[in-house]
């Protein structure tokens, strides 16, 4: 039983013995590893990206970059994007200011304790190094010691930087530049500005053609305002319709890129962009905006009949609703039928006393330096340049048997009006159902309309309540479903 207690007892040692020797084994084992992986240096800003290679996590705060010389800070006062605590295949990146050297320049990465172990100087406190744009940086020879770069070895070419090792592989045959390349762009037929009018209502195609072979592995497009930088679009393919823009300048670019970039947003600035990327020259887009914004009558309404040829005054009154765009501004007056440009007044309100029967429509313009055709007798439809026409109001003129009837006509028609001048209530009476359903309007003498009842019966007697308007003459007009019009002149409102 004894011998037996025995060899328990040291079966129990052993597997003691054991499982401290798997631990210490793995403790020994099992480290840490940080090494440099990416670097950004751009003007007055670099971003350095830390990866761990090693099998346990790291807490990066207290580990030292040497940015230049003399400058050392600590990871955790480098703005880090990331757990400082850095797990297996993680990283954290860091960015500075501190006099970037962007064509040429070194990194330096020490372990904590650097400055009260010998410093910055001891080859044994320096974990990783690298430098681009020529050699001899001033931790180069303690590099060369510590075997993680050779002597006189620097990176050819732009950054970002990028290390392509396993964490175990050292020297600048495991740096990587960045070696995309977006060659130059031009408009199809040649040249790298344009002018476009935008707000107009036609398609604004801008038709661009990369000059050359670009490289990187991805590729696309890029509008911005040249203002600002922001990244406006981020449109697939030329050509590119700028029409819904607005007024001002964009450049279009075309960008080769590795994957990693970051940035590239609508909305963001284009200044902001990070990575391995490359722009090309822009194509400079300038457009001037124009609209025309929207018109109606003075009180509302965009369609109004008058009495032409009858010696009074026909004031069509109108107004801009909005605010339009453009350098320069008008009134036109058409042929509703033909186009043809009637007139070209100064401003509202506009006397059509003269104008024939017919359909006419009034528009307001904006446009900018070097319209052509606009012209009275020319084609409103051959206009050309940067313009834009509102929506139209139509004038109706009526004239002769259509239009202006004296009282006599009216009693002729069975048509009754009184009284004469009205005080309170103006009473319309009409008798002879040929006229079938009318609609009775009335407009002051600037061509508002300001009282209608449309759609009554020609048998009907109707009341128009006139108290609440101002004393003066109104034009009254009585209009049937065919669209014969009657007036009496100098309805007298007292």
């Amino acid at each position: 039983m004894k011998k037996k207690l025995l060899q328990a007892d040291v079966f129990v040692k052993y597997v003691c013995l054991f499982a401290l020797f798997v631990f210490t084994g793995y403790s020994v084992l099992a480290q840490a590893n940080p090494r440099l992986t990416s670097v950004a240096p751009e003007d007055d800003l670099a971003t350095v990206t830390i990866t761990n290679f090693g099998d346990m996590a790291i807490d990066m705060s207290d580990y030292w970059l040497c940015l230049r010389p003399g400058t050392y800070r600590q990871i955790s006062t480098l703005n880090p994007v990331g757990n400082v605590t850095v797990m297996p295949s993680e990283t954290v990146t860091v960015s500075y200011n501190v006099d970037v050297g962007v064509a040429d320049d070194g990194l330096s990465l020490y372990v904590p304790d650097t400055p009260t172990n010998g410093g910055f100087g001891t080859a044994s406190n320096l974990i990783d190094f690298v430098q681009w744009g020529g050699s001899g940086n001033i931790r180069e020879s303690l590099a060369v010691q510590q075997g993680v770069w050779g002597t006189g070895d620097f990176i050819v070419g732009s950054g970002p930087y990028t290390y392509s090792g396993n964490g175990t592989e050292n020297g600048v045959n495991f740096w990587n530049a960045c070696t995309v390349d977006a060659v130059a762009i031009q408009l199809v037929g040649g040249g790298t500005e344009i002018s476009t009018c935008a707000g107009d209502g036609a398609d604004d195609l801008i038709d661009v053609e990369v000059v050359g072979t670009g490289v990187g592995t991805n590729n696309g497009w890029v509008i911005t305002d040249n203002a600002t930088g922001e990244i406006l679009g981020l449109p697939a393919a030329p050509p590119f319709n700028l029409e819904g823009a607005g007024a001002g300048i964009c450049g279009v670019w075309y960008i080769r890129y590795e994957d990693g970039l970051t940035g590239l947003t609508v909305g963001a600035d284009v200044a902001g962009l990070s990575g391995c990327f490359d722009l090309s020259n822009p194509v400079l887009v300038d457009r001037s905006g124009v609209d025309g914004a929207a018109i109606q009558l003075v009180g509302g309404g965009t369609e109004i009949s008058t009495c032409a040829g009858d010696g009074a005054d026909d004031l069509i009154n109108v107004e801009v609703v909005g605010t339009g765009v453009g350098t320069n501004n008008g009134w036109v007056i058409t042929d509703n039928a033909t186009g043809e440009i009637l007139g070209l007044p100064a401003a509202p309100p506009f006397n059509l006393e003269g104008a024939g029967a017919g359909v006419c429509a009034v528009w307001y313009i904006r446009y900018e330096d070097g319209l052509t055709g606009l012209t009275v007798g020319a084609d409103v439809a051959g206009l050309s340049g940067c313009f834009d026409l509102s929506n139209p109001v139509l004038v109706n003129r009526f004239t002769d048997g259509d239009c202006t009837l004296s009282v006599s006509d009216f009693d002729n028609l069975g048509v009754s009006i009184f009284p004469i001048p009205a005080k309170d209530v103006l009473s319309v009476q009409i008798n002879d159902v040929v006229l079938g359903d009318v609609d009775i309007q009335l407009f002051n003498m600037l061509g508002q309309q300001v009282k209608a009842n449309n759609g009554v019966k020609s048998s009907d007697a109707i009341l128009m309540n006139v108290s609440d308007l101002q004393s003066g003459l109104y034009v009254l007009y009585v209009v049937n479903e065919a669209g014969r019009s009657a007036s009496v002149q100098q309805i007298v409102i007292e």
